[in-house]
């Protein structure tokens, strides 16, 4: 079923980080969401609301800032979940022993929708057990998993209703480079245009 309210409230949402150089200047650099268009795809596993999103997008850059090329995550179509299941799976060559103590049951049957770009880290779906549906995010850093949202739809809309928790994870890994190649820009806050503004702390 697409979803034609979540297509508004996407391509509607823009806004501003609020940025600060290593220098201490500060600059207002421009975001937006870009979404490809939905395509056929084949018969989708039956969780996670994955058929809503697929019917509604093809897949969502987030925070898109077009002149550096930075995002903030990235869904992607279908037919690149097994190039990122592939990248991932280098994450968790170990023996079987280091497999049963550190990654979760789930982890062989997972889908791999998208990534967090720049950072070797990824979102999956698991397609079964108790959190069957549910979106994590995979930090490769200490091999965390974070169980951020009850489907793909939650995750989108948590994505477009920031928080101060989900800002300080998108300024550890976003750095901008725009008209001066030697100078990056780091988040130090937002503000969008449905009257959201966040500060994070020096």
């Amino acid at each position: 079923m697409q979803l034609t309210s979540l297509i508004d409230r996407l391509k509607s949402h823009h806004g501003e980080f609020l940025c600060e150089s290593f220098s201490g200047e500060k600059k207002k650099i421009s975001f937006y969401h870009l979404t490809e268009k939905s395509l056929t795809t084949p018969q989708l596993p039956d969780c996670g609301r994955l058929t809503d999103f697929y019917d509604t997008f093809g897949g969502i850059l987030f925070y898109l800032e077009p002149e550096s090329g930075e995002a903030a995550r990235y869904i992607a179509p279908v037919h690149e979940w097994e190039i990122l299941r592939n990248k991932i799976s280098k994450w968790f060559v170990m023996d079987e022993d280091e497999r049963e103590e550190i990654l979760p049951k789930w982890i062989d049957t997972a889908l791999v929708l998208g990534n967090i770009p720049g950072t070797g880290n990824f979102i999956l779906m698991p397609t079964e057990g108790s959190t069957r549906g549910h979106i994590y995010e995979f930090d490769h850093d200490g091999f965390e998993f974070s169980d951020m949202a009850a489907d793909l739809i939650a995750y989108t809309e948590r994505l477009l209703q920031l928080d101060l928790p989900m800002l300080a994870n998108f300024a550890s890994h976003m750095r901008f480079i725009t008209e001066t190649p030697d100078q990056q820009w780091m988040i130090r806050g937002m503000s969008d245009n449905r009257e959201n503004v966040l500060r994070l702390e020096s």
